[in-house]
């Protein structure tokens, strides 16, 4: 199963090189999408637009949604792979990896790292909040009643009813 982001999409929109195998990036891919993008918009939706993505059946509005997705989890796998790649688990535990002519960096700049890909990753999350949210009517599932463990879905319920009681603001007594 393909979580929205290729290796192609990962190599091109993220500081990973080419030179970096995807194979040490790709075990991230699904945290990502589990952590972030499911409390966000919902194990209901996110299920319906992982199998459409898959099945290759987005509705255009779909695909641009799928758009707004990507650098999402491709810049919180990033950051989640700073870690995994800098320390790898080994059969003999953690391990710090150096090279000839090159040497690893210590914690404070492998953190340094994560931080700094998360906040690109939480960036790309609020512009993606902010789409869903204007864009809702869409988005059938996303406003599914099943979908109810969205923290956006709450947000978006919010809205509604203060959307709904506006007509009460210009009230005037006399």
């Amino acid at each position: 199963m393909i979580y929205f982001v290729t290796e192609n999409y990962i190599k091109n929109e993220t500081p990973i090189t080419k030179n970096v195998d995807v194979q040490n990036v790709a075990p991230w891919i699904k945290p990502a999408c589990e952590t972030r993008i499911v409390p966000l918009i919902g194990r209901y939706f996110y299920s319906d637009l992982l199998t459409k993505y898959n099945n290759q059946s987005l509705s255009s509005d779909e695909l641009e949604l799928v758009k707004q997705l990507q650098p999402c989890i491709a810049w919180r796998a990033a950051s989640m792979a700073v870690y995994g790649t800098s320390r790898p688990l080994k059969n003999i535990g953690l391990q710090k990896l150096n090279a000839e002519n090159s040497d690893g960096v210590d914690l404070n700049e492998v953190t340094f790292g994560m931080e700094q890909y998360d906040k690109i990753g939480s960036d790309y999350q609020k512009t993606l909040s902010d789409y869903l949210l204007k864009n809702k009517a869409l988005f059938s599932k996303f406003t599914d009643p099943q979908n109810s463990d969205s923290s956006l879905y709450k947000k978006s319920s919010i809205e509604d009813v203060n959307d709904n009681s506006a007509m009460n603001d210009s009230i005037m007594f006399l």
